[in-house]
């Protein structure tokens, strides 16, 4: 049920009322724990959104990085939104500039040490955003793969399975691909 004063703002901008009860059913899909702690660095929090459904079995977790310019809310919004609707945990990382690499190792090991907590299958962690991901990958053996969104990077031998999707947006092809590799 929505609050009265949702409703007077709906009317007062003239939003269909429709539009505002599939908002509010949207929000009711996703379960958002924002600012956890993984470390002691003044920038080291994280968020985690996961479906808000009961998980029956363990689930996929993905780390999503923004990049320089970006944000943990803004990779949640967009990245991270998508990959709930397939059922996955999304721990959407912020980290100080100048240690981003060791941040970043440090919020995949606290996901791991909290896979039981959220249902997360610690063997098939995927790292989603840019060269971060993937150098991060090759040096922690945790990871199931990588998702790129920038420029192509060729996956070493014995590395994780890299896809790059060169600045296109996340789609099913994603899902296939992940499927393929025995992640999804």
């Amino acid at each position: 049920m929505l609050p009265c004063d949702a409703l007077q703002w709906a009317s007062m901008h003239r939003l269909p009322l429709l539009a505002i009860l599939l908002l509010n059913a949207r929000a009711a899909e996703l379960q958002i724990e924002a600012n956890i702690r993984y470390s002691h660095g003044a920038q080291t929090v994280l968020d985690i959104l996961q479906p808000r459904a009961p998980a029956l079995k363990n689930r996929v977790g993905v780390i999503v990085i923004h990049g320089k310019d970006g944000s943990k809310e803004s990779v949640g919004q967009s990245w991270g939104k998508t990959f709930v609707d397939h059922g996955w945990v999304v721990a959407a990382v912020d980290y100080g500039p100048d240690e981003a690499e060791e941040d970043v190792h440090k919020a995949a090991q606290w996901l791991i040490q909290h896979a039981a907590e959220y249902r997360v299958d610690p063997k098939r962690i995927v790292l989603c955003e840019d060269h971060l991901a993937h150098s991060m990958a090759e040096w922690d053996g945790s990871i199931a793969a990588v998702i790129e969104f920038g420029d192509a990077t060729e996956s070493r031998k014995g590395a994780p399975p890299v896809l790059n999707l060169n600045g296109e947006t996340l789609s099913d092809k994603v899902f296939v691909w992940l499927k393929k590799h025995k992640i999804q």
